[in-house]
């Protein structure tokens, strides 16, 4: 039952395993697996552990001779102290290095390992279970690096399966749970301080049960916010948009596409209203192109059709009786190379405890996506109106023009200054229009977000952003759980880093504060604090809006 400890010298970290396990592959075999080491000698740990576990015969002294001398470092932590006793360098090691290297010349006494096994076990540990889906590996990866973090109950090994009708009795509860989708029951139990498991995880299914209480119910965090459809639904981000602007003598559809929600089919009071507008824009505009998007509980494209006629909207509408959102489409948008594009923008949203000021982050780099074929408003064709992977992935010309149809920030900017012969001052313009309307969302927001003020949630939501022949920027949708998936070299640095910066302004921060070992950061790379509900002087960001 003995632990190996292997202590890094310059005491960032300390690993404890039973069966350690370095990136190099290299396993600790139990022969040395009641060894206290600290290395100090500035050598990678993996190729110091490959030396370790080199076996030489007695004869080979050469090999023994060259193994790195090993120390306790003065700034090593006190694991490797007994008590007020001063740690005194093994003899043992000195006898390895003369070419007598064994196990027995590796093995500390068992009253040093008892002390250092249960001063490990005496550190608060907090438990995360984060579903399975969408670059669920990443989310893991990261939060298994943070230290004094470890993996709760319903994060098997294999996505799907049943889980122990009851966890452990030595279990800890459940201290964060990131999921798709925002969980009443968790936020129940945050709200009510009750306990609760995961007894179920799929990539499309939760299932949480009740959970035995034993002893007090730790701090909590969930990666949604109660609220969130405010900003999510489509329906309901129009509703809270034209109402925001309204009290503040704004039009809304300067800021995002003419639109309207159909609830009761070509009979709905807003149909008419929609009926009259297509007239306007048919015969004055000469604009006739329409988007019927699903008003609720969609993403990634799902349910998006282009129209051009009156009759075709119609039977769409009667065709369900649900929300149906009909958004006026931008016929002159920006092109890269004759195809059409949007851009993705990571945006993070956080509320201070006991119901404080919310606070608002844009991620300083982002991505473009593009459509495989070139632009034309003779045909509906959804693969050359919707940028979306899950529509575009399917075309026989995807990743041909860009690497999995993406584009970076900078690669766009120099798009725009090169190709395209703008001047540079576009995307900077851009770009601060982008900032606004993610300000004046979460602004619009604020009241709906969090009910029941329940502490400890946050959340990051990808902004879908459109961009026309004028720089005029256009806010699309905003989605809850944006793909973290990676589809291009671009991507594969920028998701990490953003889930990263964004552990580092909510986890650390909120478990900082609940009295953990997590250590708190203020450096969090490309967030950008834009907006902060306390400061109610700063009005509308989109002064355009202005009537």
């Amino acid at each position: 039952g003995a632990h190996c400890c292997i202590m890094k010298g310059y005491g960032r970290e300390i690993c404890t395993s039973k069966s350690w396990k370095h990136q190099s592959g290299l396993t600790v075999p139990r022969s040395l697996s009641t060894t206290t080491i600290s290395v100090t000698s500035g050598r990678p740990l993996a190729k110091v552990a490959a030396r370790l576990l080199e076996r030489p015969s007695s004869t080979s002294s050469a090999r023994a001779s060259a193994l790195p001398r090993l120390t306790t470092s003065a700034s090593a932590p006190s694991l490797a102290r007994n008590g007020n006793q001063k740690h005194k360098r093994n003899t043992n090691f000195d006898r390895a290095q003369k070419g007598s290297f064994s196990t027995d010349a590796l093995k500390v006494k068992r009253k040093q390992v008892a002390l250092n096994h249960n001063t490990v076990r005496a550190s608060p540990k907090l438990s995360y279970v984060v579903q399975f889906g969408n670059n669920d590996c990443l989310l893991r990866e990261i939060l298994k690096r943070r230290p004094g973090w470890i993996a709760g109950v319903g994060n098997q090994s294999s996505p799907g399966s049943e889980l122990a009708s009851q966890p452990p009795s030595t279990a800890p509860q459940t201290s964060l749970l990131w999921t798709a989708y925002r969980n009443s029951d968790f936020l129940d139990a945050m709200k009510n301080g009750t306990s609760i498991y995961v007894a179920l995880n799929k990539p499309r299914e939760l299932r949480l049960l009740p959970q035995p209480q034993q002893g007090s119910v730790p701090c909590r965090a969930h990666n949604h916010f109660d609220g969130n459809a405010a900003l999510v639904r489509k329906y309901e981000l129009r509703e809270v948009m034209v109402a925001f602007y309204a009290s503040h003598a704004c039009d809304p559809f300067r800021v995002i596409p003419i639109t309207y929600v159909v609830r009761s089919g070509a009979q709905d009071a807003e149909f008419l209203k929609w009926h009259a507008r297509y007239q306007i824009e048919s015969e004055e505009r000469n604009q006739r192109m329409w988007l019927v998007k699903p008003g609720a509980n969609s993403n990634q494209g799902r349910g998006i059709q282009v129209h051009d006629t009156l009759e075709a909207v119609r039977q769409h509408v009667d065709s369900k009786l649900v929300p149906w959102v009909l958004q006026k489409y931008v016929e002159n948008p920006m092109l890269i190379h004759g195809r059409k594009f949007d851009v993705r923008i990571f945006g993070l949203v956080t509320q201070e405890p006991q119901g404080g000021p919310f606070h608002s982050y844009f991620f300083n780099d982002g991505y473009v996506r593009t459509t495989s074929a070139k632009y034309s408003k003779e045909t509906l064709d959804r693969s050359i109106h919707i940028t979306n992977d899950q529509v575009q992935r399917n075309e026989t010309e995807y990743g041909k023009f860009e690497e999995g149809n993406k584009m970076s920030l900078e690669q766009f900017r120099l798009y725009l200054t090169r190709a395209a012969n703008r001047p540079g001052s576009d995307f900077d313009h851009i770009i601060s229009q982008m900032k606004a309307i993610m300000a004046d969302v979460v602004h619009a927001a604020v009241d709906r977000l969090n009910p029941r003020c329940i502490d400890n949630c946050f959340e990051v939501f990808g902004f879908d952003f459109l961009v026309d022949d004028d720089c005029h920027v256009w806010l699309l949708e905003v989605n809850t759980d944006p793909s973290l998936e990676v589809h291009s070299r671009h991507q594969a640095q920028l998701i990490p880093s953003m889930v990263e910066g964004a552990l580092r302004l909510t986890v650390d921060q909120i478990f900082g504060s609940c009295g953990s070992a997590v250590p708190s950061s203020t450096t969090t790379p490309c967030w950008e604090h834009i907006f902060c509900s306390a400061d109610m002087s700063a009005g509308v960001a989109c002064d355009w809006a202005r009537l």
